[in-house]
């Protein structure tokens, strides 16, 4: 996935953070109901060394969400999963 994520034209850092991460937790769980949430992902996302607000995080969720990229997999609490064409 990372060289995938890294040829995806137009995406933001931020947006390849996220996809960095949803794309190991989609190898490493059966269920995808069983991934990463959100809410998680903003946790981590601030505390590393980018420190990316959550207004950055949640509207980068949106942007990739709209291109395709992500499907909205559930609502509370919030979850995206990796769309399967990507």
């Amino acid at each position: 996935y990372k060289v995938k994520i890294e040829q995806t034209e137009g995406l933001e850092e931020v947006e390849k953070y996220i996809l960095f991460l949803l794309a190991q937790s989609k190898l490493f769980v059966d269920d995808k109901r069983d991934g990463i949430e959100d809410r998680s992902i903003i946790q981590l996302a601030n505390q590393s060394n980018h420190h990316y607000s959550k207004k950055k995080v949640k509207d980068a969720f949106l942007h990739l969400e709209e291109r395709g990229i992500l499907t909205l997999i559930g609502r509370k609490p919030s979850q995206h999963y990796l769309s399967d064409h990507f």
